[in-house]
């Protein structure tokens, strides 16, 4: 396990760590630290805050919450289909629902 798993890991199961508690904990320089903080926030691991890190939450209730959806092919293109009305530079309001989770990520894949 490299020592970036490790960070992850004990990220998961803490809830939140801070930079010099994992450098304690890893034996590390803090500036090491905040680097690997970095590189795992970029690769979407964990979040950066300030003075450390929180775990992100997995998809798993997302794509649960998806498949109990009624009409979810037609959902899907509506996804696509509404984000190519709105042009970039645009603000937009996003309500909660599974077919506004198809334009949000359609929004991102943009």
């Amino acid at each position: 396990m490299t020592r970036q798993d490790t960070i992850v890991s004990m990220i998961e199961a803490t809830g939140f760590e801070t930079v010099s508690s994992l450098a304690e904990a890893l034996d590390v320089n803090v500036s090491t630290i905040r680097r690997d903080l970095e590189h795992l926030a970029e690769a979407g691991l964990v979040r950066r805050t300030h003075g450390g890190a929180i775990p992100i939450p997995q998809d798993e209730d997302t794509e649960e919450f998806l498949q109990d959806s009624p009409n979810r092919a037609e959902k899907r293109a509506i996804g696509p289909a509404m984000a190519e009305r709105i042009l970039d530079g645009q603000s937009v309001f996003i309500d909660s629902g599974s077919t506004c989770l198809e334009v949000a990520r359609a929004l991102d894949a943009r």
